[in-house]
């Protein structure tokens, strides 16, 4: 009962927690996580955790409990199971690996193959007509064709990997069933009582699944503590910029002349360009007005003035360059070249 209120109260009221942790770190991150190193399949990996999930830590306590009371009572009556136990604990954790092989190792692909898969969805229903147009649509539909049979391999292979320990599993339930009856065979040549074999029958055979459920339990927990560090990790991410970079010349900027050449950026590796080699050139003290619907970049101008974007050497494979006054803002320290700047209100 009481392992059931501390599901009910306090993991709902940590679960929302975590959350609102996860969601305030993913602001303070923002982009610039992902160009400093930072991978989307990281991020997908602690958003796609259910912290409700978290809920299972507080019956572990009462499941292995209840567990190794019901084998420590079996073994009292019986010592001679002993050997048994320990024999079929060893095989389950043999038995087991397939499917825990499969979870570590095949989840984490399926998860990553189902994002590639994801953003070539998202690519096709954008650009499709410009595809066409290139007379690209076969080549992309071969590659959106070989990222999905991965995914479905990949999936195959983890179902196979459960069913085989499915079946390692039921061989060592054949042996249970097999120490069972020898059970009951041996009461019944001593002339022992019918109802005692029963019992020690129902007792032998329940033994299987206590140990399953033990080991169960305890994979549980591990893979529990396991997700909980995997988000303490995230969370203590820590938010970079590049700090490096040149001091700028004397007097800096002087005329206010800014020249974007060859400009393309895209904010994230799989997002499509904001901008595609675009240049102008606006010298100081003109006024010029940049006009577009939604999404045609002209925020974007204005985030790279101020290299609130990078356009070279990390994980958007943007290009081009923003010059101001002759001087290249790439090569100026961040604190500098912001010091430099202003936006009127």
């Amino acid at each position: 009962l009481s392992s059931q209120l501390l599901q009910g109260w306090g993991v709902a009221r940590c679960s929302v927690s975590i959350r609102g942790d996860i969601d305030r770190q993913l602001v303070r991150l923002s982009m610039p996580y992902f160009w400093c190193g930072g991978k989307a399949e990281d991020v997908l990996a602690v958003v796609s955790i259910d912290p409700i999930g978290f809920g299972a830590i507080s019956l572990l306590f009462a499941m292995a409990s209840q567990n190794v009371v019901g084998l420590a009572a079996v073994l009292c009556s019986m010592p001679s199971l002993l050997p048994l136990v320990a024999l079929a604990s060893f095989l389950f954790r043999f038995t087991n690996f397939p499917k825990s092989w499969a979870f570590k190792q095949l989840l984490p692909i399926s998860q990553s193959r189902s994002t590639v898969l994801m953003h070539r969805a998202g690519e096709e229903f954008e650009s499709r007509v410009v595809i066409k147009a290139m007379g690209r649509a076969e080549h992309f539909d071969r590659a959106t064709q070989r990222a999905a049979m991965k995914g479905v391999y990949v999936e195959r292979t983890f179902i196979a990997a459960r069913n085989l320990a499915s079946m390692f599993n039921m061989l060592v339930d054949f042996l249970f069933a097999a120490c069972a009856l020898a059970v009951v065979m041996r009461t019944k040549s001593a002339a022992g009582d019918a109802a005692r074999a029963v019992v020690l029958y129902k007792l032998v055979l329940g033994l299987s699944s206590k140990i399953q459920l033990l080991q169960r339990t305890y994979d549980t927990a591990v893979e529990t503590v396991s997700k909980y560090r995997r988000i303490e990790d995230f969370l203590a991410s820590a938010h970079a910029e590049a700090s490096e970079g040149e001091e700028a010349p004397a007097g800096w900027p002087s005329r206010g002349t800014v020249s974007f050449r060859d400009v393309s950026f895209r904010y994230a590796p799989h997002s499509p360009l904001a901008l595609r080699r675009f240049s102008a050139e606006v010298r100081g003290g003109e006024k010029v007005g940049v006009v577009g619907p939604t999404g045609s970049g002209k925020s974007t101008l204005t985030n790279l003035l101020f290299r609130l974007g990078p356009l070279q050497g990390v994980a958007p494979s943007s290009g081009g360059s923003v010059v101001v006054d002759g001087v290249d803002i790439a090569s100026l320290r961040l604190g500098c070249l912001r010091g430099g700047l202003g936006v009127p209100a």
